[in-house]
C-alpha cells in the first residue's frame, strides 16, 4: 500500500492511506481496497479523526453484495 503525509497544519498531520488487503472471504485474486484520510495530533501522536471508504468487499454469507462501506471515526475528549 501507500501512505502519504499530505500536510501538517496547526499541530495536526493529515495522512492519506491507500491499501489492498485479502482475507479468507476475498481469496488472493481480488483484494479489498481501503482509502483513508487520518488526522493526527502531532504533539500527542493521538488519532483525532479517520474517514475513508472500503470497496471491492466480498459477498457476505447470505450472498448479499455490498458495493462499498464508508467509515468515519472521531476521538471525543471528555
Amino acid at each position: 500500500g501507500k501512505v502519504t503525509l499530505v500536510k501538517v497544519e496547526n499541530g495536526v498531520a493529515t495522512i492519506s492511506s491507500e491499501l489492498k488487503t485479502t482475507n479468507k472471504q476475498t481469496g488472493e485474486s481480488k483484494p479489498m481496497n481501503l482509502k483513508f484520510t487520518s488526522h493526527v495530533d502531532t504533539a500527542t501522536s493521538k488519532l483525532n479523526k479517520v474517514d475513508g471508504k472500503v470497496t471491492d468487499l466480498p459477498a457476505n454469507e447470505q450472498g448479499m453484495q455490498i458495493d462499498s462501506v464508508t467509515i468515519l471515526m472521531e476521538r471525543v475528549a471528555k
